[in-house]
């Protein structure tokens, strides 16, 4: 099924539009599959930690009878504009967000039913950012031990996840600079630091925490400190987060 989930995301991300998690259900419900969203909605979310979505943002915006929902959108698209019903739009074409299967003999099951979910991402359904994340196969827990390693995305990015800047107590503007980081064997290596804006870092390169609360580190500033590779080390304390390679 995580196949057919990916499947479905690439289409909508093709096609520019804004969805939830639940849309991809529908839609994939239309396509014939019989499928439960409790089994679909994490996938999904595993797929946009994974920066499978490319650009696309998450937001939660409250929906009219539905309550708070995940919306992911493009970076310049107005998630308040979202329409919960777009999936049943007579006028909407669907089939072009379906799966590549054939589903000539399937049977379409009906996408407005939905015999054991509440909708798509209520408040009161485990917040995946706040558990294990997985990024690139790599699963971090802001409870423990940090110096974990994480690999770059395929145009160059490091994305610092959502749980490290809840866990720093990151606002919205960090900046950036190089420093010196001790690894656990001991070694001063050189690196980046994250911090929150103060006089003493007034003149480093200043950044934007997405909505999204992840921090995203372009190419050319890390190839201004490290000379190649995609592989880095995060680790982070009280106020700081420390980008490093071994």
């Amino acid at each position: 099924m995580k196949a057919k989930v990916v499947q479905v995301i690439n289409n909508l991300v093709k096609n520019k539009v804004s969805f939830t998690a639940y849309d991809i259900t529908k839609i994939l419900r239309l396509a014939g599959e019989s499928v439960r969203h409790r089994h679909v909605r994490p996938l999904v979310h595993e797929a946009f930690t994974n920066d499978d979505m490319g650009i696309y943002h998450r937001t939660l915006c409250t929906l009219p009878g539905i309550g708070s929902v995940n919306v992911f959108h493009q970076p310049y698209s107005d998630p308040d504009n979202y329409l919960s019903e777009w999936v049943e739009d007579e006028n909407s074409n669907i089939s072009v967000f379906f799966p590549d299967v054939d589903t000539s003999s399937s049977s379409i099951i009906s996408a407005m039913t939905d015999d054991d979910d509440d909708d798509d991402d209520d408040v009161s359904q485990p917040n995946y950012d706040e558990q294990k994340v997985k990024i690139r196969s790599i699963c971090l827990d802001p409870n423990v031990a940090p110096h974990r390693t994480f690999h770059t995305t395929k145009d160059g990015r490091l994305n610092i996840p959502s749980c490290v800047c809840k866990a720093v107590g990151f606002g919205s503007e960090v900046r950036v600079g190089q420093t010196t980081v001790l690894t656990p064997n001991g070694e001063m290596v050189d690196g980046l630091a994250i911090q929150p804006p103060s006089s003493a870092n007034s003149n480093n390169k200043c950044l934007h925490v997405d909505t999204d609360q992840r921090i995203r580190i372009n190419p050319r500033t890390l190839n201004a400190t490290f000379d190649d590779g995609n592989e880095y080390k995060i680790t982070y304390d009280n106020n700081s987060v420390y980008i490093y390679q071994d």
